[in-house]
């Protein structure tokens, strides 16, 4: 059977406790919740619905209980990622539909960045252009390095005096208190700007097509 007071622990060790989750119990119906357990000896990890129902296309069966833990810690990570991301995404400047131009590669536009990234350059603030084109985010509204230019409705990265950060752009072109992030080196700059652009576009998306619908 699986040590459900171990597994508690890594997901608490691991910032998750916070989260809906269940361990070991795949009957309860609770809402919204990550499940991870046996079914008829079988080992699966699975999502509850709004109304607590079973969300079939999200139901795993794992050949053990080691990849049924992993893949029950990922989902939990992408769903702390998502709401660390929606609670950044509340402020309005991230979501307007209109303020969306073509993003600006200062000081990172080099043609060393524009080259062919290696496992080691990945995730460096000369390489982000890159990744950017390679993500199809190239569209949005964003500023690479360049902390003082005042663009309305900008996300940033950029090094300062207090190290790496993310933060945005009001109305402005003034950084919005709540949306600064801070961060202990590049690389987790780096991939924490990535998220928050590529939520940006995926809510610009999503409104889009509800847009859409509606003019049909």
């Amino acid at each position: 059977m699986m040590d459900v007071d171990g597994l508690r622990a890594e997901v608490e060790a691991a910032g998750f406790g916070h989260l809906g989750f269940l361990i070991g119990n795949t009957s309860l119906p609770v809402p919204g919740a990550h499940v991870i357990g046996q079914i008829d000896g079988v080992w699966v990890t699975f999502l509850r619905d709004e109304r607590g129902l079973v969300e079939e296309l999200t139901l795993v069966e794992h050949p053990d209980e080691r990849s049924a833990v992993t893949e029950f810690m990922s989902q939990l990570r992408n769903l702390a990622r998502l709401e660390e991301l929606r609670a950044v995404l509340e402020a309005e400047s991230l979501l307007r539909l209109d303020h969306v131009i073509d993003g600006d590669y200062t000081r990172g536009s080099t043609a060393s960045s524009r080259r062919s990234m290696t496992d080691d350059d990945s995730n460096t603030l000369a390489s982000l252009p890159n990744r950017v084109n390679q993500l199809g985010l190239g569209h949005l509204n964003f500023l690479i390095g360049d902390g003082e230019t005042q663009r309305p409705y900008a996300l940033v990265i950029a090094q300062g005096e207090g190290g790496w950060s993310t933060f945005v752009r009001d109305e402005r072109g003034l950084t919005r208190v709540k949306g600064v992030r801070t961060y202990p080196d590049e690389r987790s700059a780096v991939e924490g700007f990535l998220v928050l652009l590529d939520g940006i576009a995926l809510v610009k998306r999503l409104r889009s097509e509800a847009a859409a619908e509606k003019d049909v």
